[in-house]
């Protein structure tokens, strides 16, 4: 099953909000930084594990396991055990291991955003074609914001036999809801 590609940006902006704030936690040395984190990699490798995206998941596992390693006092690089310094082991990998998280959740968010980006670039220029061929009026123009109306626009529009190419290359990209939002905020702008 296809995920709506809005709900993966969406979830991706939040975890970066999340840790945007587990940077502060870190700096200031909080001791609720701990749990918050272990929950936000979790969460996190859920996530991957629910869209599909093996990779990621197992990225984020492999950061989980490495910060577990050194919670449980020993250097996750060496596989030593600590006799001292366990506390500042775990702090060192804490900030390895959150570096790598943010970089791998900034690169699906790129990834997620240029999808966004080229399907809304190939939707407005049928939507522009179809103005200027008169397959859609000013009147469906005013629909936007009722998503069912612009749905109904949509299938009109892929009833041509020109359109039906680039409808089925679109759908290979992302869902038919995510070109439903993109066609309302491309109507929204053209108003």
């Amino acid at each position: 099953m296809k995920v709506l590609v809005h709900y993966k940006q969406q979830q991706l902006e939040g975890f970066l909000n999340r840790v945007s704030a587990l940077n502060e936690q870190y700096i200031a040395r909080s001791l609720k930084f701990e749990p918050l984190y272990l929950h936000l990699l979790k969460e996190c490798q859920d996530f991957f594990q629910q869209i599909g995206d093996s990779s990621n998941e197992s990225e984020v596992s492999r950061q989980r396991v490495y910060y577990e390693t050194a919670r449980k006092g020993i250097n996750p690089q060496t596989l030593e055990k600590l006799r001292v310094g366990k506390r500042e082991n775990t702090w060192i990998a804490a900030f390895h291991t959150l570096s790598n998280v943010t970089s791998n959740l900034q690169e699906a968010l790129a990834k997620v955003e240029q999808t966004l980006e080229d399907t809304n670039e190939t939707l407005g220029q049928v939507v522009l074609s179809a103005l200027q061929s008169k397959l859609i009026t000013e009147a469906d123009l005013q629909l936007a914001g009722d998503s069912s109306r612009i749905a109904s626009v949509w299938q009109k529009l892929t009833q041509q036999t020109s359109l039906k190419l680039i409808e089925r290359k679109l759908r290979l990209r992302i869902t038919e809801h995510d070109i439903y939002i993109l066609v309302d905020k491309i109507f929204t702008k053209i108003q």
